[in-house]
């Protein structure tokens, strides 16, 4: 299925719809939906006077967390998914890149480098705390622009970190399939 020219996809919890992003000449990015079994064609679900660009779902997808850009500044806004009234104001001071927790209790957004934190309880409407920080990127040398992600129990983040200047050597990469029977036969632990 093709949805055309497009960028930052977001699927839903379920897995059946995803959001991205269009560009358009007029209100320079909108956010699109389109279920991904290809039975519709996409249909706007935000047209903005500003850039709206990246996305995240909440966990029940009841909502959607979005970025809208507007003077070169973004800021983090959340509204009701599919439809519905309301669109609150998550960041204070711009905000990009949004990632809810898995309970769907914190929404995590960056803002340049650091990683900002806001609690919420989702209902027929939100209640929003008061954004924190919680990671300094530059303290801590992370590369948030290149993507991050929560941990499962919303207890760390995985960034790209930086490393001391290594030559002309190529850093690797190593995916370990099969996580829990390595780790066994490295512990000395028997297989069951």
């Amino acid at each position: 299925m093709l949805l055309g020219a497009g960028a930052y996809p977001a699927v839903s919890p379920d897995g059946r719809q995803m959001l991205f992003q269009r560009i358009n000449p007029e209100t320079q990015g909108d956010l699109y939906r389109a279920p991904l079994d290809g039975s519709e064609e996409p249909t706007a679900f935000l047209v903005e006077g500003g850039h709206a660009t990246r996305s995240a779902f909440s966990p029940d997808g009841r909502y959607v967390a979005f970025v809208v850009e507007r003077g070169g500044r973004p800021g983090l806004f959340l509204r009701p998914y599919p439809e519905g009234e309301g669109v609150w104001q998550v960041s204070t001071e711009g905000g990009d890149h949004p990632r809810f927790s898995r309970a769907g209790d914190r929404l995590f957004y960056t803002r340049g480098s650091e990683v900002m934190e806001v609690t919420l309880t989702l209902g027929p409407t939100p209640q929003l705390g008061t954004p924190r920080l919680v990671v300094s990127g530059e303290t801590d040398k992370l590369h948030l622009d290149s993507g991050y992600d929560v941990a499962p129990d919303g207890s760390g983040f995985v960034a790209v970190r930086e490393v001391p200047d290594q030559g002309t050597a190529v850093p690797n990469l190593t995916l370990v399939q099969s996580w829990f029977a390595e780790f066994r036969s490295q512990a000395g632990v028997p297989e069951s």
